[in-house]
């Protein structure tokens, strides 16, 4: 499953934070109940239409 996320610049530091701090520890659970395949977070790093576009991705594996 892939999710477009949108986060203004300043809330940047904060959707980090809470995404690999409380987040990030759900999918490690889910994971490891073969819940869950994989969680991958990404960030869009220049381009164009940064302000405008999703500048981040979740990759999340699921066996079904």
């Amino acid at each position: 499953m892939v999710q477009y996320h949108h986060v203004d610049a300043e809330n940047r530091a904060e959707f980090i934070h809470r995404e690999t701090t409380y987040w990030a520890e759900i999918a490690k659970a889910a994971i490891k109940d073969g819940k869950m395949g994989n969680w991958q977070l990404w960030e869009k790093i220049g381009g164009w239409n940064i302000d405008n576009s999703p500048n981040f991705i979740f990759v999340n594996g699921f066996a079904d």
